[in-house]
């Protein structure tokens, strides 16, 4: 019955206004349910490492649950995503926070260009701009992730760099970056030094490019970087560490994907 009432909003193109409206949104989030119970268990995540925010950019913002939590630690939120399906998601969720929400529907990479987007489907969490990524989905998918994962869609999307948002928005507190494989390109586009961002890793495919971002990380603030670890929105580590004692971690637990956590203190 569920899914037929579905199909049918579907086809009258009414699903998505109701289901990313901002009073089903509030209901969901004010109700006892999932929805609530993963934006507390993803806003209680960041907060136990962030302090209140003034800014944060959400790089792969996919259909803004991050977002969402972001909400509740930043006067301001950056939204990039290149997926035209799930940026009118966002234009959906985010409507009448034009204050609070920016949106932005590009990519982000080294350089401003346009880049090759490779989507499974519409709205696709495997979507990227990693050819290595879509390689690698595509040979273990089902081994991997539990399904097979084939890649018929390419579009040329428009990129830009953080650099270039930093000089639009100012500099962020915090900056998340889900890009499935494609999160070394993001930071080539970055020559300064942040309070906190967070990138995602798929291990051991990834193992250079991780041991590349950490040293680029560690060569923007050499004495005052530090990290760590994250799995299923808890941290792993006690403390921030050095990059020797996360890679040691890394290589001892072998998670198959995890989020590092990079933190610099900045002068005021």
């Amino acid at each position: 019955m569920k899914q037929r009432i579905k199909e049918r909003l579907l086809k009258w193109g009414w699903f998505y206004p109701l289901k990313y409206n901002r009073i089903t949104l509030w209901l969901r989030q004010a109700l006892p349910g999932k929805w609530r119970d993963e934006l507390q268990r993803e806003t209680r995540f960041y907060r136990s490492f962030l302090p209140p925010c003034q800014l944060i950019f959400d790089i792969g913002a996919y259909d803004g649950h991050k977002t969402e939590a972001f909400l509740r630690l930043a006067k301001k939120v950056v939204c990039c995503e290149p997926d035209q399906h799930n940026f009118r998601i966002l234009t959906l969720r985010f409507l009448g926070l034009k204050q609070r929400v920016v949106l932005l529907n590009k990519a982000l990479a080294a350089t401003a260009s346009t880049l090759d987007f490779f989507s499974p489907a519409e709205g696709s969490a495997f979507n990227t701009a990693s050819a290595k990524f879509k390689s690698l989905a595509e040979s273990t998918g089902a081994q991997k992730w539990g399904e097979e994962v084939l890649f018929p869609r390419k579009t040329a999307v428009e990129a830009d760099t953080l650099d270039n948002l930093i000089k639009t928005f100012g500099r962020p507190d915090f900056v998340k970056i889900d890009t499935e494989g494609f999160e070394l390109d993001v930071l080539k586009g970055l020559s300064q030094p942040l309070p906190c961002l967070s990138f995602e890793c798929i291990y051991p495919e990834y193992k250079p490019e991780l041991r590349e971002i950490l040293s680029r990380l560690e060569g923007f603030c050499p004495e005052a970087v530090s990290f760590n670890l994250a799995f299923d929105e808890a941290l792993l580590l006690p403390h921030f560490t050095t990059k020797e004692n996360l890679l040691t971690f890394i290589e001892e637990r072998q998670l198959p994907y995890f989020e590092v956590i990079a933190r610099c203190s900045l002068p005021s």
